[in-house]
């Protein structure tokens, strides 16, 4: 079963150097969920520099029939968030349906929605337009 703790992204702008995203937050065991799940009004930018390129594994695998192929393996790197957030590489303005905080005070929707992003892009190489996050 899930928590009913959600939360979605829409990618709004973006170009050589950021991606700028408005964002959603809202629990479903609250009254108010439905009024606060049509409000876009947090915002996550990120530098598009900041974004880890994963680690491309190039293999020649042989087939049975003697055929050689070559298969391509992306690796995910390890992202230090807390990191990016402290460079101000990743900025996140707290969404109003925003309830549940880290220890700095940013959104924890936020962070797994920018979590979504970077995992996504390494395992595709795409930025998402509209990353999800529900438990």
């Amino acid at each position: 079963m899930s928590k009913g703790h959600c939360g979605y992204a829409h990618l709004v702008a973006s170009d050589d150097t950021l991606l700028l995203y408005s964002y959603c937050a809202y629990d479903i065991n609250r009254d108010d969920w439905q009024d606060m799940k049509k409000k876009e009004d947090g915002e996550i930018a990120i530098d598009r520099d900041s974004l880890i390129e994963p680690e491309v594994s190039e293999k020649v695998k042989r087939r049975p029939s003697g055929k050689r192929i070559t298969v391509v393996k992306r690796i995910e790197r390890e992202v230090h968030y807390e990191d990016l957030l402290e460079a101000k590489k990743i900025s996140i303005q707290n969404a109003s349906g925003a309830w549940d905080f880290s220890e700095t005070g940013i959104d924890e929707i936020a962070l797994n929605i920018v979590r979504k992003i970077f995992t996504e892009y390494q395992k595709t190489g795409n930025i998402p337009d509209y990353p999800t996050w529900y438990v």
